[in-house]
C-alpha cells in the first residue's frame, strides 16, 4: 500500500488557510525574486561586492517589504479571477480574497523601516485594490501586472543612474511570474471547492 501511495495524486486544497499560506509565500516570490534578478543583472560582475554592502541590503530590505503588498494584491487577483466563474455567490468573493490577504499580510510585524501609519495605509490600499478588482470583469492574468509596473520599477534599490530605463522590463517580469502562478494556482487548488468555501449560497 505504501508503494502505491507514491502514485496516488495529491488531493487538491480547498481552504481559506490553504489559501492565505499560497497568498503569503507566492507574493513574497513573485516580488522578491524579481528585485533580485533585476539588481544582479544591473550590477552585473559586481553584484556579489553590491550584496555586502550595508547600504544597499537596507535598500532591499526596505525594497522587499513595500514591495510584498503588491504582491498580495498581484496575487489576490489572479485568485478572485480564476475562482470567481465557480464561486456560488460571485460578488462576495473579492471580500473573502481580500480577508485572505489581510491575514497573510498580518502574519508579518511592521517593518522598523516603515512607519506604522504607512504600514496601516499599505494594509487598507490592499485591501481596496482587491474589493475594487471585483466590480470589473477578471483581467487577463498577463494584464494584472500592468498598473503597477511602474511602482515596483520604482522600488528597485538601484541608483537611478543604473536603473535606466528599464520598468518594461520589471513589468514583463511580473507578467510572466503571474503567467506561472496562475498555472500552478489552478493545478493545486480545487476552484469550485474553494470557490464554495469563500463565498457560498447565503
Amino acid at each position: 500500500m505504501a508503494l502505491l501511495d507514491l502514485f496516488r495524486k495529491k488531493p487538491k486544497a480547498t481552504g481559506r488557510a490553504a489559501l492565505t499560506d499560497w497568498l503569503d509565500s507566492r507574493a513574497a516570490h513573485l516580488t522578491q525574486k524579481g528585485i533580485h534578478d533585476y539588481s544582479r543583472a544591473r550590477a552585473g560582475t559586481n553584484w556579489q561586492q553590491i550584496y555586502s554592502e550595508p547600504i544597499f541590503l537596507e535598500a532591499l530590505d526596505i525594497a522587499r517589504w513595500r514591495s510584498y503588498p503588491i504582491g498580495l494584491r498581484l496575487v489576490g487577483e489572479l485568485a478572485e479571477g480564476a475562482l470567481r466563474p465557480h464561486a456560488p455567490a460571485p460578488a462576495a468573493l473579492p471580500e473573502a480574497v481580500a480577508a485572505c490577504a489581510l491575514d497573510a499580510f498580518d502574519r508579518h510585524p511592521v517593518f522598523p523601516a516603515i512607519a506604522a501609519g504607512e504600514w496601516a495605509s499599505m494594509r487598507a490600499e490592499l485591501r481596496a485594490s482587491l474589493v475594487a478588482a471585483g466590480l470589473h470583469p477578471p483581467k487577463p492574468v498577463k494584464d494584472i501586472a500592468v498598473p503597477v509596473g511602474d511602482t515596483i520599477f520604482a522600488l528597485m534599490p538601484m541608483h537611478p543612474t543604473i536603473k535606466q530605463q528599464d520598468s518594461l522590463i520589471v513589468r514583463n517580469q511580473l507578467r510572466t511570474g503571474l503567467i506561472a502562478l496562475h498555472e500552478e494556482f489552478t493545478a493545486t487548488f480545487d476552484l469550485e471547492a474553494l470557490a464554495a468555501a469563500l463565498a457560498p449560497l447565503s
